[in-house]
């Protein structure tokens, strides 16, 4: 797979609908299109926050290597794969998507805590743009009647959007 080939940076979950998908015609040129722009989104991010490091005098190896991991979370590629999780558990969904969405919350926490300043930096800039990004346009939305939106924490559809009897969470499950 080209994705694997990438050092696995951007190798889709290998799922039943990501394989029957795969089968489409143009399929495949239209995802290595966009591994390819979102590798060029990732990798410019990556440069620019390293090279804030490397100005800053920082040569910690694991600093940068925190900046990777919080830019991937941050654009849906998890560190935990299927089989780290649990086997066969991938058969419906992308766990590795769906670790970026928990990661997403927690990195901001691990990175501070293990002193990776910068990583824990922009992993709280990615989440504060995550949860006001969702808010502004719930809650747009909400406002022109074209959807629900329920804000109570108690209710089970808190912060999902609602048109009639569907419901479309935009929190990926977080």
């Amino acid at each position: 797979e080209a994705g694997e080939k990438a050092g696995g940076f951007t190798s889709l979950n290998q799922s039943f609908f990501s394989r029957l998908a795969q089968k489409a015609p143009g399929m495949t040129r239209s995802q290595d299109a966009m591994n390819t722009v979102l590798n060029h989104l990732r990798s410019g991010v990556y440069a620019k926050e390293a090279q804030k490091l490397w100005d800053q005098g920082d040569r910690i190896v694991e600093h940068y290597a925190a900046l990777a991991r919080v830019i991937n979370h941050g654009t849906g590629f998890g560190s935990w794969r299927a089989p780290d999780i649990v086997k066969g558990i991938n058969a419906f969904f992308s766990p590795r998507y769906l670790s970026s969405r928990v990661q997403l919350f927690t990195d901001p926490f691990i990175e501070f805590a293990r002193g990776n300043n910068a990583a824990g930096r922009l992993a709280s800039k990615n989440l504060v743009s995550f949860v006001a990004t969702n808010v502004a346009i719930l809650e747009l939305l909400n406002q022109t009647g074209m959807i629900e939106v329920s804000w109570n924490p108690l209710d089970s559809d808190f912060g999902k959007a609602k048109i009639g009897n569907q419901r479309i969470d935009p929190w990926a499950g977080t």
